[in-house]
């Protein structure tokens, strides 16, 4: 897609979307201010561009490091997404002792199913079309409607939040 249009710049830096515009917020009240002192501020996404094309890849915010490798939860989730009996998928990083952070789902499924059969079946079904650290270690199932906020947004739950529900 094409980001910007008159009025403003757009650069990739370190593969993150950075913008420029003449007029521009300020900044979030008691935050640092988001834009670097040329006036550029990192949206926080991560993209690749090609020919003046941008594709958004996810947030930085987001990533899950897996033993200094990358795993981008929103191509895990699609993954899940082509199993059969799966209607929602929400993928997010846990803690682990070895690897810094391990990758954890949470599934919905439209009829029920073992959580054993299910859990073994979708790790066969991610095995087989992503690389062995971006499989799930562990799948929980949720009703649906549980991977997202009142306002319709993803719900990835945070390392330690993640933690605290295994509790």
């Amino acid at each position: 897609m094409r980001v910007g249009g008159k009025g403003f710049e757009t650069r990739v830096v370190d593969g993150m979307l950075h913008i420029r515009s003449a007029s521009s917020m300020v900044g979030y009240l008691n935050a640092p201010n988001p834009i670097d002192a040329d006036g550029w501020m990192n949206t926080g996404d991560l993209v690749e561009e090609r020919d003046g094309l941008i594709r958004f890849i996810g947030r930085a915010s987001e990533v899950i490091n897996v033993g200094g490798q990358k795993v981008f939860p929103t191509e895990v989730e699609d993954v899940l997404l082509a199993a059969p009996n799966v209607t929602e998928a929400t993928v997010f990083g846990v803690r682990h002792p070895l690897l810094g952070q391990a990758v954890r789902a949470l599934v919905t499924v439209a009829e029920p199913e073992s959580e054993d059969t299910l859990a073994e079946r979708l790790k066969e079904h991610c095995r087989a079309r992503l690389a062995k650290y971006k499989v799930p270690l562990r799948f929980d199932v949720a009703e649906l409607g549980a991977h997202v906020s009142e306002r319709a947004k993803k719900r990835r739950l945070s390392v330690g939040a993640a933690e605290r529900e295994n509790a």
